[in-house]
């Protein structure tokens, strides 16, 4: 498991609060970026990758950049992200039974 995926599946299982300053929707940039971070954490497990993909390749204009756009934005937000969101899942699951066979 990479660190990036540790990270996610940390903060998506144990969200940190303390000491981290709000989003606003209406603030600088950063603070946008914060808000938008804050709903995708908060959103149902797969269905954000979905609600990603379409901010990502329609509201922010993904599809000009053609069929490389679509490979990338697919693979990126898309494949990575319900395989974190696979991994969270089964983090928050717990320990099952062991191997098959």
């Amino acid at each position: 498991m990479t660190t990036r995926s540790v990270s996610l599946t940390t903060e998506a299982v144990s969200p940190r609060t303390e000491g981290v300053i709000a989003g606003r929707p209406g603030g600088n940039p950063v603070e946008r970026k914060r808000a938008l971070r804050g709903w995708y954490y908060r959103a149902p497990l797969f269905l954000r990758a979905f609600a990603l993909f379409f901010y990502r390749y329609v509201l922010r204009g993904g599809f000009r950049d053609g069929r490389e756009g679509l490979v990338f934005f697919t693979l990126q937000t898309l494949a990575y992200r319900v395989l974190v969101d696979a991994k969270i899942a089964e983090l928050r699951r717990g320990p099952g039974p062991g191997p098959r066979g």
